[in-house]
């Protein structure tokens, strides 16, 4: 098993509660879901480009998140498929970072874009490398 594997496990376990079952079983209600998915206010970091082509490095709160990948507001519009990086900060002390990309993107209220992120891989953090 190479290292990405045993991170998105541990973070499966740690998002979840339930390990890597949740990986593997779809959630119910219609939804098509590969992991189970956490709700909740989660502080994130985030770097990428925006629609408009320009950087930015910002804080976000995240609304939900799985194993797999994250929905966050922004108050800058993003293309589906932009690639994304994003620490995350667990409320059981657990920090992540993944690089993912733009799954959907939503129109919000206030300017703000709702973004999905599928992560395409990520690494648990050492204490010390937290936001």
């Amino acid at each position: 098993m190479d290292s990405d594997s045993r991170s998105h496990i541990l973070i499966s376990e740690r998002v979840t509660g339930i390990g890597e079952d949740a990986m593997n079983r779809q959630a119910g209600g219609g939804e098509n879901r590969r992991a189970s998915r956490l709700n909740g206010t989660f502080l994130i970091r985030v770097r990428g480009v925006d629609a408009a082509g320009q950087a930015f490095d910002t804080t976000s709160l995240a609304d939900n998140i799985c194993a797999d990948g994250l929905y966050f507001q922004l108050p800058r519009s993003q293309v589906r498929g932009a690639r994304l990086f994003t620490v995350v900060q667990l409320t059981n002390g657990l920090t992540f970072a993944a690089r993912g990309h733009v799954l959907r993107k939503e129109s919000k209220e206030y300017g703000l874009s709702g973004i999905a992120v599928r992560f395409t891989n990520a690494r648990v953090l050492p204490a010390r490398e937290a936001l």
